[in-house]
């Protein structure tokens, strides 16, 4: 598959194959070691958003079979702490409809231009939104 990656690659003519694994940071190693006998080269496990990229450096998984304050407990402490002073200065959570998410795309335009990172169309929120619903 690989070799075939890259066939494709010279032929139009890519400067570069960019890959996201799926793998977890503690068990990285081996996943790096075998990646790098192949030709990639790793970036490093930065948080956040890059400036350069789209994607997120991490991904993080959370069961939201949970009520608000069980969710909430699942937080480490320095963001239950941020996200109960968020509450007491009167941010608001609202489930929103397919219809409001042009108000999200363009805040998170918004968002990025302010701290300089990449963001989405908002037809990326509507299949993210289609297959959720």
């Amino acid at each position: 598959l690989l070799q075939y990656t890259k066939e494709i690659a010279e032929d139009e003519k890519a400067y570069a194959i960019k890959i996201d694994p799926d793998v977890e940071v503690d068990k990285a190693g081996d996943a790096l070691g075998n990646l790098r006998q192949l030709g990639f080269k790793h970036k490093g496990f930065k948080e956040g958003l890059s400036k350069d990229y789209i994607q997120p450096r991490m991904t993080m998984i959370t069961p939201i079979d949970k009520t608000d304050d069980e969710l909430i407990q699942s937080f480490e402490r320095r963001n239950r702490s941020k996200v109960r002073l968020s509450l007491k200065r009167g941010t608001k959570v609202e489930r929103a409809g397919r219809d409001q998410l042009k108000i999200f795309a363009d805040l998170m335009r918004i968002t990025g231009e302010r701290d300089g990172f990449l963001t989405r169309d908002i037809s990326y929120f509507e299949n993210i939104y289609d297959a959720l619903h």
